[in-house]
């Protein structure tokens, strides 16, 4: 029994397209010739021009592409495949120059350690899986019973090989297993994300053509000649280093076609822009040439320039952003998010899906709905959809909407950028063929939670920031079960928004048919079953903190306290008025001022899902009017956010103190006191302000600027915090998170 391989990393100067043997372990051994091929190739070029074997030999090692794949345990098939290609690489390695090489058969047992590589490092997220940590240290052989000691060694393995079926599958296994057959069984768990910051701009990561690096790390490459020069080895530039310079500065110049082309082609678009302006180089060069035959310097540019060209289709990589794929949504509503914050991002984790054969749903608009609709039609035929199921229809309410059925992947996400552009939004979202979950939140599937975060001062220490930490998915699991299960009576209750009072007032067996009509509609309105259900919490603090981790920029986080929470989401301060009719189940909310309304139909049980559970509940207790309506208005929209002050005043902090231990820190909670520089702030605002109410027009100016400035400043017991100290940065850098923790209380000074 095998893993599946994981999915490869593109490699610095192989091309990055999608490689043919992704999830399948037969399609992997048939394509991992070539990848050597590739690697081989790649050697000698960078040989060719270089003529540093050290550097080339590096390119020439077999196991290479293997290593870099890391947690592969397929040894006894890809050694053959390796060891068929020594003797022509040493051949090879000989007709260059280089001297023959001397490699020795690839063995079972010598591939055997790399198949444990990675199992229990961090992954670009910063969790490691605590299960497959312990199973880098295991015996070679044993019984099932001496596997599963050894995986209570490692705090945390034994809770995720629980969760992920491990447990089950050792204690049913006879006799003795070696080490590989026990990994054959590891199925970890497995997690993504989606980041988004910034707008809709692209940032390119990385850029390599034809061997030439234009970005690194986020950052151009300096195209003087000189440093070119002495990246390869030389003492002073030669022809081509000049040549290579000039092109970089070409393409660095007009950047903005890069992300042209990628918006308009993804990578083949980019490198089409870097063709180009080769091809310009090139003309310019040979026109050069003909007023001055003799400019051997400049013949020798061209052909570099020509080699360059030639080695495109074998070799690119691009690298965009993935941040800056992703606008924000969330990030930059006042509401959501305290004043001050910079660099916004909305962090998305999410397990893996398969992507849907057909996705179908409806497409809405709050306001000016009939010419956003003619806007999106408009956008979707302009755009070649127009052979697609689509077309205009009306909400309950009668606002213009569109209805689209079908759609594939690629198409749906074309759709979700038109519709951004156009201030829509999506309901009934319907995913046929593909498995998971889907939030009303956000447009990507499988989000199981999230965190918006950005930067700020905060008592005077640069801080990354939790606005929210949030789990859609279990949030409704918890309301409408998960599937799979039988639901509980409280499941039931909240699924049909039951009042307590009529809760009480029920007979059991009444209570139970809820529980069975849920069960009779066949789990539809179950979320998919899915980990985490109740410390999914413990999952985001650890991906917010290793955030901070990273960002050397930071030596604080902080969270929103709860208060803040419960006063960001309380209706009051939201709308004036909330009407629902249960006859034709019209739902009205007057907005704050009375500018403007929210128009929908909403059921019973969707009516915690629009206001929450506690208003939903006050308001089906509240008497009808003379309508018909039930309504929530004044001191009865107050909601005492009981919810908001137990995740982020004692959940988060009682976690993290615990997780944290290790490193003698502990979260804390501002005291309220004003630092400083506020008041210094106050003290200016007394003297910009004494001559009130006739202040001059300027210092009506700096008066305003002062309390905006004391406002962002002020703490006043808005924030959680923790102090990231040297150790503790270092440690969790080299170490990651685990995705998993002991329920028991940890050991003093260690990580659980």
């Amino acid at each position: 029994m095998l893993l599946n391989p994981p999915s490869p990393r593109p490699r610095q100067g192989l091309t990055a397209v999608p490689a043919p043997y992704e999830g399948s372990l037969l399609n992997y051994m048939m394509a991992y010739p070539g990848r050597l091929r590739d690697q081989f190739n790649q050697g000698m070029q960078q040989f060719a021009r270089t003529r540093n074997p050290v550097a080339a030999l590096g390119a020439l090692n077999p196991t290479t592409p293997f290593i870099q794949d890391a947690a592969l345990q397929a040894g006894g098939l890809i050694a053959p495949q390796a060891n068929q290609l020594n003797q022509a690489v040493s051949q090879a390695s000989e007709n260059l120059g280089l001297g023959p090489l001397s490699i020795p058969e690839v063995t079972d047992e010598q591939l055997a350690p790399f198949l444990m590589l990675g199992m229990g490092s961090p992954s670009k997220m910063g969790f490691f899986s605590p299960s497959g940590k312990a199973l880098t240290t295991a015996p070679g052989k044993g019984t099932s019973q001496q596997y599963l000691a050894h995986l209570k060694k490692e705090p945390g393995a034994t809770k995720e090989a629980k969760q992920t079926g491990l447990i089950q599958r050792l204690e049913e296994a006879p006799g003795t297993l070696t080490k590989e057959e026990v990994v054959s069984m590891w199925n970890p768990i497995e997690l993504t994300e989606t980041v988004r910051a910034g707008h809709r701009d692209h940032v390119i990561g990385g850029l390599s053509v034809g061997g030439v690096d234009f970005y690194r790390d986020g950052m151009p490459v300096d195209y003087d000649p000189y440093l070119l020069a002495k990246r390869a080895g030389l003492d002073k530039p030669t022809p081509a280093e000049h040549a290579r310079a000039v092109l970089i500065e070409d393409v660095l110049i007009d950047e903005w076609k890069l992300r042209e082309g990628w918006e308009e082609r993804g990578e083949q678009g980019v490198v089409d822009v870097v063709r180009q302006k080769i091809s310009e180089r090139i003309a310019s060069n040979e026109e050069q040439l003909e007023y001055d035959p003799d400019d051997d310097a400049l013949r020798e540019q061209i052909l570099e320039l020509r080699d360059i060209q030639n080695r495109i289709p074998h070799l690119y990589t691009v690298q965009m952003d993935e941040a800056s794929r992703h606008p924000l949504k969330y990030a930059e509503s006042e509401g959501l998010n305290l004043p001050g914050g910079e660099e916004p991002k909305e962090i998305l984790v999410q397990f893996p899906i398969s992507d849907p054969t057909a996705v179908s749903g409806q497409i809405r608009f709050q306001k000016r709905a009939a010419e956003r609709a003619d806007d999106v039609l408009t956008s979707l035929a302009v755009n070649g959809y127009e052979n697609l199921d689509y077309g205009r229809t009306q909400t309950a309410v009668g606002k213009d909407a569109i209805d689209f059925n079908n759609f594939s992947e690629d198409e749906y996400r074309a759709l979700r950028q038109i519709v951004a552009e156009n201030e829509g939004s999506f309901e009934f979202i319907d995913r046929q063929g593909g498995t998971g979950y889907q939030s009303s939140h956000w447009d990507e599937p499988n989000v199981l939670a999230h965190i918006r975060t950005n930067k700020r001062d905060v008592g005077g220490v640069r801080a990354l920031h939790a606005e929210e930490f949030q789990s859609d998915w279990h949030q409704e699991g918890q309301k409408k079960g998960y599937q799979g299960r039988t639901p509980t009576l409280l499941e039931a209750k909240e699924n049909f928004a039951i009042s307590d009072d009529d809760w009480a007032n029920m007979t059991p067996a009444t209570q139970q048919s809820y529980v069975n009509e849920i069960i009779e509609q066949g789990d539809s309105k179950g979320v998919p079953d899915a980990p985490y259900k109740k410390d999914w919490h413990e999952l985001a603090f650890k991906r917010f903190l290793m955030e901070g981790i990273n960002d050397p920029s930071v030596d604080r986080i902080t969270w929103t306290s709860g208060d803040v929470q419960a006063d960001r989401y309380n209706l009051a301060k939201q709308v004036e008025s909330v009407y629902w009719k249960p006859d034709t189940e019209e739902f009205n909310a007057i907005l704050k001022g009375g500018a403007d309304s929210i128009d929908r139909v909403v059921s019973r049980e969707q009516l915690s899902e629009v206001i929450g559970k506690e208003a939903a509940e006050r308001l089906l207790d509240a008497p009808r009017n003379d309508f018909g309506s039930h309504v929530l208005e004044g001191a009865d929209l107050e909601i005492g956010g009981e919810f908001h002050k137990n995740l982020y005043d004692k959940k988060i902090p009682q976690f993290a103190k615990k997780f944290l231990k290790k490193y003698g820190v502990e979260p804390q909670k501002f005291d309220g006191s004003e630092s400083a520089e506020v008041q210094r702030l106050r003290e200016e605002l007394k003297v910009v302000a004494k001559n009130f109410p006739n202040m001059s027009p300027e210092e009506l100016i700096r008066a305003s600027e002062i309390r905006e400035a004391i406002q962002n400043k002020s703490d006043n017991n808005k924030y959680w915090y923790i102090d990231i100290t040297p150790e503790m940065r270092q440690d969790l850098q080299q170490k990651g998170v685990p995705l998993a923790m002991n329920d028991r209380k940890p050991q003093a000074g260690l990580l659980a």
